[in-house]
């Protein structure tokens, strides 16, 4: 975290909005970053990710109009991006005990957390599920001219294959893609699978496959539309 820490402090945009951006809220009680202790840990290292692909790709991750995040843990990356001004719609796929945790999560912040209904109507939304068909829904409604980004960080790659294959065969309608992975989980050879995934793919979409410095066998990869 204090190699990600620097890496916000170093960028052109830490005092507009880094800054304001990861001050951490008190539900849960989040153990207080040493060096930042009005962020955290976590919520350092989510935005870490975010200035990553913007830097890489040159696309700002608030001018998307719905991200889909597979496995959202308890809603924190969510969380950071309505902190940075985010005005769009923000759905969250995940098992369900996970999806309770971050409506609980989100609720308490005050955010907008929406039923499928009121989602699809209302923008700035959230909504939190378990079911690929209400994604397929969300993503056949809608103007084709909405851009979409793609989220899963170190959860994806944790995922069995068919809910992989299932999320990944979607990927025609994304405009961004943002992937963190390990080389490795359990029997899988990650590195292997998402560059065999990548072959074939849309010749319109620019990827960026490259090792986390600083987390050794780890790797980002970020797709975007040209």
């Amino acid at each position: 975290v204090d190699v990600e820490f620097d890496g916000l402090r170093a960028s052109p945009g830490w005092k507009d909005r880094w800054e304001k951006a990861i001050v951490e809220a008190s539900v849960g009680c989040p153990v207080p970053f040493y060096r930042h202790p009005v962020s955290s840990g976590n919520l350092i290292h989510q935005a870490y990710h975010l200035l990553a692909f913007e830097t890489e790709t040159g696309r700002d991750v608030r001018r998307f109009d719905l991200v889909i995040e597979f496995g959202g843990g308890y809603g924190s990356m969510c969380r950071l991006f309505y902190n940075q001004g985010f005005e769009g719609r923000y759905m969250l796929f995940d098992l369900p005990p996970f999806s309770a945790l971050q409506r609980f999560f989100l609720r308490s912040l005050g955010l907008p957390v929406r039923d499928i209904g009121i989602f699809l109507r209302e923008s700035p939304s959230i909504f939190c599920t378990s079911r690929m068909d209400e994604v397929r829904e969300i993503l056949d409604t809608g103007t084709p001219e909405r851009k979409i980004l793609f989220l899963a960080t170190w959860s994806l790659s944790e995922a069995p294959m068919e809910i992989r294959d299932a999320f990944l065969g979607l990927a025609t309608r994304f405009d961004g893609q943002l992937i963190a992975y390990q080389q490795t989980f359990q029997e899988i050879d990650n590195l292997a699978y998402f560059r065999k995934w990548k072959e074939g793919r849309d010749p319109g979409i620019c990827f960026r496959e490259f090792p986390i410095a600083h987390l050794p066998g780890n790797f980002y990869l970020f797709g975007f539309k040209q």
